[in-house]
């Protein structure tokens, strides 16, 4: 069968593997949900990258207080806190922040993640850092604080703002001021965000259907190889915060 599959993909990077083997053993579509990905304002930012010039960072934000944490602290633990269904913050909000990053500048060379795990051995938030060539990347994520830090991407010659990293509403541009700013016109943030007139879920949904209509078995953007590198980031993100899942075993 042609599968659309829920965020994030797989319990693990050796689930996902197992995962696309069948996808090409069968010759059936396999895509991983992740929405934010296959916007038209997404697209918007992959268009206007070029305008950075030399990029050297990329930051993103998404912490947001679970109601579910309410409960834990009374000592109910529900499905976003169990390691035994393969959950926790990372899983369930923080590759929102990994999985553009990824799809924008691939594999990093390092990843060095620091967090605060829970008495239930989930996580409850989290920050990583990523080396590149020649750039940075950093992600916060939490589900027991909120957080209103947008999404940024600073290049040399300037920065792309997301509002929202889950649901991107609003897409900025903003060029470079110049080094003796007093002296000059302070540019102008510009607005370089698509319209969008449709449900949040609506492209995720329009690629998978053109996928199968088109007989090929991958999206190309979120492709096999964006999701498989998107959970063994996380494989080793868990590996530094000491959380095991059954699945893992």
């Amino acid at each position: 069968k042609h599968v659309l599959c829920e965020k994030p993909f797989a319990s693990n990077a050796r689930e996902a593997g197992e995962m696309i083997e069948a996808s090409r053993k069968y010759n059936v579509t396999l895509m991983e949900a992740m929405k934010p990905t296959l916007t038209p304002n997404f697209r918007a930012v992959r268009e206007n990258l070029h305008r950075l010039g030399t990029i050297r960072r990329y930051f993103s934000c998404y912490c947001q207080y679970s109601s579910r944490y309410d409960k834990f602290k009374e000592g109910i633990v529900l499905n976003a806190f169990k390691p035994e269904l393969s959950n926790g913050a990372m899983m369930d909000i923080g590759i929102y922040t990994l999985y553009p990053m990824v799809v924008l500048f691939g594999r990093p060379e390092k990843v060095e993640a620091t967090g605060v795990v829970l008495s239930s051995g989930a996580d409850g938030q989290g920050a990583v850092n990523f080396q590149y060539k020649g750039m940075n990347a950093t992600i916060l994520y939490s589900k027991i604080a909120n957080s209103s830090l947008p999404t940024e991407i600073q290049g040399e010659k300037g920065n792309i703002i997301l509002d929202r990293v889950n649901i991107i509403s609003k897409v900025t541009y903003l060029p470079r001021i110049a080094a003796a700013a007093g002296k000059s016109a302070i540019p102008e943030p510009q607005d370089i965000s698509a319209v969008t007139d449709k449900d949040e879920y609506y492209y995720e949904v329009a690629e998978f259907i053109d996928l199968v209509l088109a007989g090929k078995r991958e999206s190309a953007i979120n492709s096999h190889d964006n999701s498989l590198i998107t959970l063994e980031i996380i494989d080793e993100i868990r590996r530094q915060l000491g959380v095991v899942y059954p699945a893992d075993r």
